[in-house]
């Protein structure tokens, strides 16, 4: 049970976010290896909810750290939970897995930019010391969380002899630009923030009923990206936003009735993968995980009872089973983007 503190420091949380004054979760960490660009704060505020990106060279006596910094609008966290880079608690931690998304751009841009570096993407298995901050939204005190020491590591990097390429500001600002250009905020985005809020708070039907949501709003704004890499967008849009009723094709509804047994309605989420699917856009094993992932997501005996007020309550498990499958969902159109990217260009 949290202290009498503690929930007033949540009352004023929630009083703040319901008057539209987002809170704000600072993430800093260490990272066992020297940073390959100069320090640099990265301005992330145009990609809603999240605000800034540090970097930052940490000298010790023996070798040298990265710290990344990383700030979000919005999200609540009432408790720290870090028990070093395990992985079985370190999976848990989407906002530091967030974060080293970037950090692998940032990492992947410096290859590019030095012929004959390779070295393996940052991972969460190797972060060590851990802080995590809940501020309000005038960010003048910290007001929960604190400092957690995981296993400490000693830097051996692997890579080459090849020199890095030295970034000048201009590439840093270039990087930052493209930071922003994959990350910019998608409506779900902030759905799916939102559903993260009420998950941390206790409200587990609100927060799976909000994933419900942003699993359609990002399988309608990855299936656009795609369909604009097949050339076929205006002719998806026009597919996905136009009402049709089963009336429309039935040949014993004459075309003179007035009013149609059925209403029109758009194309449904499942109709959608199919549309996908005739026009080659996905393959038939990738439609059957997304099938599949769907129902994980939406629970539909749970989804169902709720929306027609049976049922009034969810259980933490599928709410934590629903955030599981947005993330794989996530990762699953990634790979058809990235393919449909490589075949574009070959």
């Amino acid at each position: 049970m949290y202290s009498p503190k503690r929930k007033e420091e949540l009352r004023m949380l929630y009083d703040d976010y319901k008057n539209e004054r987002m809170p704000i979760y600072a993430i800093e960490y260490l990272y066992p290896f020297e940073p390959i660009v100069t320090d640099y704060t990265f301005d992330l505020s145009p990609c809603y909810p999240y605000i800034s990106f540090e970097v930052k060279k940490v000298p010790r006596g023996i070798d040298n750290y990265t710290s990344f910094k990383f700030k979000a609008y919005g999200l609540i966290k009432p408790d720290t939970v870090w028990r070093g880079p395990k992985y079985e608690t370190s999976t848990k931690m989407y906002p530091i897995k967030d974060s080293l998304d970037i950090a692998n751009m940032m990492l992947l841009q410096a290859v590019k930019a030095s012929p004959g570096k390779m070295v393996l993407p940052y991972s969460i298995e190797q972060v060590s010391t851990a802080s995590m901050f809940q501020y309000r939204w005038d960010e003048k005190e910290p007001i929960l969380g604190g400092t957690i020491t995981g296993t400490d590591f000693t830097t051996s990097w692997v890579g080459g002899n090849a020199q890095w390429h030295q970034f000048t500001d201009e590439d840093m600002q270039k990087l930052n630009r493209q930071i922003i250009k994959t990350y910019n905020s998608k409506p779900f985005v902030t759905t799916f923030h939102n559903a993260v809020n009420l998950l941390s708070a206790g409200f587990y039907l609100e927060a799976f009923t909000l994933l419900c949501f942003c699993l359609e709003g990002m399988t309608y704004h990855w299936f656009e990206e795609i369909s604009l890499l097949h050339g076929i967008f205006n002719e998806y849009v026009t597919y996905r936003t136009t009402k049709i009723s089963p009336c429309d094709t039935c040949e014993f509804i004459a075309d003179s009735v007035e009013k149609k047994p059925c209403n029109a309605m758009e194309p449904s989420l499942f109709a959608n993968i199919k549309f996908m699917l005739q026009n080659n856009c996905i393959t038939q094993n990738e439609a059957k995980k997304i099938q599949r992932l769907i129902a994980k997501i939406r629970n539909d005996k749970l989804r169902n009872k709720t929306v027609h007020g049976e049922n009034s309550k969810a259980s933490k498990k599928i709410v934590e089973e629903s955030l599981q499958g947005i993330m794989e969902l996530q990762n699953v159109f990634v790979e058809i983007a990235e393919r449909a990217v490589q075949e574009k260009t070959k």
